[in-house]
């Protein structure tokens, strides 16, 4: 399988934080997009559609709460979404988290630490 892996940025505490389109990744449909879930505290996705009518898939992962299942999104162009998820349900036994998107998505991603 092949991948595309989000390098997270940590996010700084009590200051405003630059977030912008150029520090994301591109989204890469062929491929599934996976980021690193850190050991402690939690992480923003965000992900920027710049398509219509495309679905972005998180899949379930390798811990007791995967029987909740996958959360997936219908995205609508020129949107941001923001995701933050639990690593019980969707971390692997590798300690990722995958996303899926369907054939043709177009758009830019990026994982970000909270302090």
């Amino acid at each position: 399988m092949a991948y595309t892996t989000l390098t997270s940025t940590t996010v700084s505490a009590n200051s405003f934080n630059d977030i912008t389109a150029s520090g994301l990744t591109a989204i890469d449909a062929d491929k599934t997009m996976r980021y690193l879930y850190p050991k402690e505290g939690k992480t923003v996705l965000i992900i920027q559609a710049t398509s219509s009518g495309d679905t972005v898939n998180v899949t379930v992962g390798d811990f007791h709460a995967k029987g909740i299942g996958a959360v997936s999104q219908a995205m609508t162009q020129n949107s941001y979404y923001m995701l933050v998820l639990d690593s019980d349900r969707f971390k692997d036994f590798d300690g990722y988290i995958e996303l899926e998107f369907t054939d043709g998505t177009t758009g830019f991603a990026g994982a970000f630490d909270l302090p």
